[in-house]
């Protein structure tokens, strides 16, 4: 466990802020470092990348407005969060603070956030999409989230099943905005989780033309629009069309998608975009065949890296994000398949099989990179699960437009052998 080595002070307004600095040199207390403005600037992706959606703004968080102090804890004992506490209210009352571990913050109440008070909804039936929306999904023909979500908004979306449950499904499913389509055989049975039907979904598009689709997971809840410190529910288009706008003038432009809700905090401070990081669950993806997936578990993230590689540059969007559980929680899907019901041991399992497919990659030289491999991935757990931490900037892109090929393993020989048969049921 990491030893916490700093306790945090944080106010916006610039009289309490004084207040706090004089009654703490008045008492003793070191303070290691204190700033009138806790992040003055922060790189604006929104200019960077000339993004032109301007009803989404970035520039108001509590991070960077408020001014930082901080206090280290090295035995002193006017150095711990108990002392700093009951001095602080000495002169506040405790409802003008908040502790969070060793984080104190303070709030007055003309810059307070507020979280979903108001619903976003333009409901333009003119802002059409570019590209096709499909949604994988298995098992979850009672509760598929995502579908039910794009009804509501009148966008027309494809959702692909396996042959043994298309039966189940078919009553299921709202026709008016939704196309079922079976694959004609059960991908699931090769025990690869959900890359097989990830790949014929690519195909399917590929061969009817689709540059560009649009590539959901079946349980998204909703999304919300990340604004002025703000996380508004959002039922509308521009869900999708804000980003497809933007790419459209963009070279060489690889993966785009959401950022994921849980990550992101109402108040925090987050850029618009962020360039070759992460992407899963709500994904823009090139149908062009040299990008397939490949992973048994975290196969979003191995395609991520693959595209990293190629030099194609992926853009994550944090001014749009989907809310959903994490892997593991909810029935069906790989959950119920190859993931052990969500336990601990079924994340190990994910964690230990990334790691040791990086690492080939790595020892292979397809991976290039600019510290230890180490470094690179690590464990880190969160809520008693095994779960990883990857630092996607330490990849160094050496071979541009060239994609590394590596599938000649029996594992993704055996997925090249599936046959993905071009089964399609008309449900108009």
């Amino acid at each position: 466990m990491t030893t916490q080595k700093k306790i945090y002070i944080r106010t916006v307004d610039k009289k309490t802020f004084e207040t706090i600095l004089d009654l703490l040199k008045n008492d003793g207390v070191i303070m290691s470092n204190f700033k009138s403005l806790e992040h003055p600037e922060k790189e604006n992706t929104t200019l960077k990348y000339n993004f032109t959606c301007k009803e989404f703004d970035h520039s108001d968080s509590y991070y960077n407005r408020c001014s930082l102090i901080e206090i280290k804890i090295d035995g002193n004992s006017k150095h711990t969060i108990d002392y700093i506490k009951q001095l602080l209210s000495t002169v506040f009352t405790e409802k003008e603070f908040s502790i969070q571990s060793n984080s104190i913050r303070f709030q007055i109440k003309d810059y307070k956030f507020t979280t979903n008070t108001v619903d976003y909804n333009l409901n333009n039936t003119q802002n059409n999409l570019k590209y096709p929306v499909s949604i994988l999904s298995f098992g979850r023909y009672n509760k598929n989230f995502t579908h039910k979500l794009l009804t509501k908004l009148k966008i027309q979306h494809f959702i692909f099943v396996e042959d043994k449950e298309f039966n189940l499904y078919r009553p299921k499913i709202d026709f008016t905005y939704c196309k079922l389509i079976n694959c004609g055989d059960n991908p699931s049975e090769l025990g690869y989780g959900s890359t097989p039907i990830r790949n014929y979904i690519l195909n399917y598009f590929w061969e009817r033309g689709e540059n560009r689709i649009w590539m959901l997971d079946d349980n998204i809840q909703k999304y919300q629009r990340y604004n002025r410190g703000q996380k508004i529910n959002n039922f509308d288009k521009n869900i999708f069309t804000s980003i497809e706008k933007h790419i459209e003038p963009l070279d060489d432009v690889g993966i785009c998608s959401h950022n994921v809700g849980s990550t992101v905090k109402a108040d925090g401070q987050r850029p618009v975009i962020i360039e070759n990081s992460k992407h899963y669950s709500s994904m823009l993806l090139l149908t062009t065949p040299e990008f397939r997936f490949k992973w048994k578990y975290n196969e979003d993230i191995g395609i991520s890296i693959d595209y990293i590689l190629s030099g194609k540059l992926n853009l994550c969007f944090n001014h749009m994000l989907f809310i959903k559980n994490t892997s593991g929680k909810d029935k069906g899907g790989n959950t119920d398949t190859i993931y052990q019901g969500g336990s601990y041991q079924g994340y190990l399992t994910k964690y230990n099989y990334m790691y040791e497919k990086l690492k080939e990659m790595y020892e292979l030289k397809i991976l290039d990179l600019k510290n230890n491999f180490d470094d690179f991935i690590f464990r880190k757990d969160l809520k008693n699960k095994p779960h990883h931490n990857i630092i996607y900037n330490s990849i160094k892109i050496n071979r541009h437009s060239v994609y590394p090929y590596y599938n000649d393993t029996v594992e993704y020989e055996n997925l090249e052998n599936f046959t993905y048969s071009k089964y399609y049921i008309n449900t108009e």
